[in-house]
């Protein structure tokens, strides 16, 4: 559908003869393409998304963005261009820098035009800014992404608008503070690039939009902010208000289940992951959740839960790939000497063979995205 899409954007792009029907035409073509990007990524098909991502931010650049709409495009492009940096970590090149570059001076030059800065946002950015750079191949693509949502957070109309442009930001300021490409879940928390005021820069957007307008998405940010941050109370009363934002979503079950987890309540955090599969089941986190638990407390069906969670998510998680391949192998393992033990001879059944090919292939995405 979204391919038809593009071709009847293309069309009436090539059909359109007054210039603004034109620029009209080319960002909802844009937009489209950041539909496709995240098709495409949750598809395992990244080079095609990283595409996507490129062709969008150049149709921004050609049309000289100045919108709040136009800006968003070059925000959501930039989101899912460090997404796929994440799992696509060998090829740079897809990235056009030229393109990163000229779009930041054109959105500096905007924020300077809009005029002085507002007090609280100008003391956000200025606290983010003094933790310096951070050696990453994404950094000017986040850089992007932070100014874009800047911009927004000048030009919006409504408190409702303003409150997405401030989570928008806090989620850029998250992912740039823990160096990865993902949405605010604590499983994704890697913590390869800790950073002290980044985080504090993050949870001062997340409690600006939740004072503007208290989503779902801004409470599952303030939360696993919070949870980094070493603030359970708050990370629990904000994920406790994502489950009531957001009914029929699993993520903020999720959230909760693990901040349960990390504290040790393996009781509460197995009933946070068992709703979190009531309210959503083709959500990974209640079946990794799940899995965790069943890992604490040493239960063999942890083999099938992982499995479940690879089975559902398009693009396995870190987590996921190693907690399947290591005990998948380690079962094989006591297997092995128990065959050593008994003098016998056993031949894997159809089924481990199966769960030992899928090992491999989750050992190898796990190795790939290893920055180590």
């Amino acid at each position: 559908m979204l391919d038809v899409a593009l071709g009847h954007f293309d069309d009436a792009i090539e059909c359109a003869e007054d210039g603004v029907w034109t620029r009209v035409l080319s960002v909802g073509r844009a937009e489209c393409l950041t539909m496709c990007a995240e098709k495409w990524y949750h598809d395992g098909l990244f080079g095609r998304a990283a595409e996507a991502c490129s062709n969008a931010l150049s149709a921004m650049l050609e049309c000289g963005a100045r919108s709040f709409l136009e800006w968003g495009v070059v925000y959501v492009s930039c989101v899912w261009m460090a997404r796929v940096h994440s799992q696509f970590t060998k090829h740079p090149e897809l990235f056009d820098s030229n393109v990163l570059e000229a779009l930041m001076g054109c959105a500096q030059s905007q924020v300077v035009e809009q005029g002085p800065m507002p007090g609280y946002l100008k003391q956000v950015v200025d606290k983010a800014q003094s933790e310096g750079e951070c050696e990453s191949k994404v950094r000017l693509v986040l850089e992007l992404a932070a100014v874009a949502a800047q911009l927004r957070v000048m030009l919006a109309e409504s408190s409702v608008l303003a409150a997405q442009s401030w989570t928008d930001l806090g989620s850029v300021y998250y992912t740039y503070s823990t160096e990865t490409a993902s949405s605010p879940l604590l499983f994704q928390s890697q913590s390869l690039y800790s950073s002290t005021k980044l985080l504090d820069a993050a949870a001062d957007c997340a409690t600006a939009a939740m004072q503007l307008d208290p989503t779902a998405r801004a409470a599952n940010l303030q939360g696993t902010v919070a949870a980094l941050s070493k603030n359970s109370a708050l990370s629990q009363h904000a994920f406790i208000v994502a489950t009531r934002r957001a009914v029929l979503s699993g993520m903020p079950w999720a959230n909760l289940g693990c901040l349960f987890l990390v504290h040790g309540d393996i009781e509460l955090a197995n009933k946070a992951f068992a709703r979190a599969q009531m309210t959503e089941p083709d959500f990974y986190g209640g079946w990794m959740g799940q899995a965790l638990v069943a890992e604490c407390m040493d239960a063999t069906e942890c083999v099938d839960l992982y499995e479940a969670c690879l089975a559902h998510e398009g693009v396995a998680t870190d987590v996921a790939d190693f907690g399947y391949a290591y005990h998948v192998w380690q079962s094989l393992a006591v297997l092995d000497a128990e065959r050593a033990l008994s003098h016998t001879e056993r031949v894997l059944s159809h089924t481990e063979q199966n769960r030992l090919l899928l090992a491999v292939y989750a050992a190898r995405r796990y190795v790939s995205r290893s920055s180590d």
